[in-house]
């Protein structure tokens, strides 16, 4: 079900003092670190303390899924508010000499709805609930008057549960099923063609037990058919109603390919094909019936997951109060995602001795799979860090 519309996992920034702050998806938001200052040292043995608050006002592409139904999503930043319904952030970092260290937790809940182009669903909604916490330790390889260096490495575990009403359409589950059954009588008529000479060369004795025999050969051949269409497959399967629709189907086909075959009166051949009509009509109200009764009107899903990740930072001071900062690690490595990154920058400025404030851009990518829960998505856009040294 392609652009169900889910704005999910993209968050905004309150840009409040306290900064409730969101990140959208997988991932943290970059630690950022203090631009050293002339009387700083690396080999202080000091513990320096900043606990930081952020926002993240980030758009939302790639595909989700739920129970193996997976959506196109594209959400720019500036619709995310609209979408947003709690949010909250806290990161803590700690250093003392070379050696540092943080913690960095996250809490979202987003919810959208909206039209879906596929035909059987009228509309869609989507609640989202994301946890995220991640702990990483750094080592400071390099550190000068102009900046520093350093290689960092960690884990991060992030817990996602997704929720999706649903809404059928009824004009497009009537639409779908005519054309289901239709295609169905196609295969039947088909495979009857081929079928019927080898009935007519059996004695009329066995002509019934043949068609009959035909017609469940057919039903099996069916099932081909729903291939292409998991739903009307999985309609097929657990549908006995279904299996004997087209089991009279077949039959009535057949009994009108042998009529006309055996050069009977026209009348018995008009008979026939009448049956043939009114079976594939008949066929089409269980091809109904079946979809409505397969087609959840709710799915759920929620995984939890931890991806390990190594990266690098770096700082340079334009002055005392200025400076630039850059973030990019990598990690998932098939441990639990495929592959999950992360690249950071911004401009940095001492607002006082204690209070820091940086203004960046941030490019977050995650694609975990596992069964029929799909959440490969990207998510970019402006982020605002406000830091605070204890």
């Amino acid at each position: 079900m392609k652009h169900l519309l889910i704005p999910f996992l993209t968050t905004a920034a309150a840009l409040t003092p306290i900064l409730p702050p969101s990140a959208l998806h997988a991932g943290t938001v970059p630690t950022p670190m203090d631009p050293p200052q002339p009387s700083a040292s690396a080999s202080d043995q000091d513990w320096k303390i900043t606990v930081w608050s952020y926002g993240w006002l980030a758009g939302l592409e790639g595909t989700t899924g739920i129970n193996g139904l997976t959506t196109e999503v594209d959400i720019p930043f500036s619709g995310i508010l609209d979408h947003l319904d709690m949010t909250a952030s806290l990161n803590v970092e700690a250093q003392k000499g070379r050696w540092g260290g943080w913690v960095d937790g996250m809490y979202l809940k987003v919810s959208a709805g909206g039209n879906t182009p596929d035909p059987l669903l009228s509309s869609a909604s989507l609640s989202v609930e994301q946890l995220l916490v991640e702990a990483a330790l750094f080592y400071r390889v390099w550190e000068g008057q102009n900046g520093s260096l350093d290689l960092y490495g960690g884990a991060r575990y992030m817990s996602v549960k997704q929720e999706l009403p649903l809404s059928l359409s009824d004009s497009g589950v009537t639409r779908v099923s005519e054309e289901l059954s239709s295609r169905v009588m196609d295969e039947i008529t088909r495979r009857v063609k081929s079928r019927a000479p080898e009935i007519l060369a059996e004695k009329q004795a066995q002509l019934a037990s043949q068609i009959a025999t035909q017609a469940g050969q057919v039903l099996d051949n069916v099932q081909a058919v729903g291939e292409n269409h998991p739903v009307l497959a999985a309609a097929i399967k657990r549908s006995e109603r279904l299996q004997q629709a087209i089991r009279d189907a077949a039959t009535a086909q057949i009994q009108e390919k042998v009529a006309t075959a055996q050069g009977v009166a026209a009348q018995v051949q008009a008979a026939a094909r009448k049956a043939a009509a009114r079976a594939e009509k008949a066929l089409s109200k269980e091809i109904e019936n079946a979809l409505r009764e397969t087609i959840p009107t709710s799915l759920s899903d929620s995984k939890g997951w931890v991806d390990p990740f190594v990266g690098v930072r770096g700082c340079y001071n334009f002055t005392d109060r200025f400076y630039v900062v850059g973030k990019a690690d990598v990690g998932g490595f098939g441990v639990s995602s495929d592959l999950a990154w992360q690249v950071y920058g911004a401009l940095g400025c001492h607002l006082s001795r204690r209070a820091v404030l940086e203004l960046g851009y941030k490019h977050m990518s995650v694609d975990y799979t596992s069964g029929g829960f799909t959440n490969d998505v990207r998510t970019s856009g402006v982020l605002l860090n406000l830091g605070l040294k204890l």
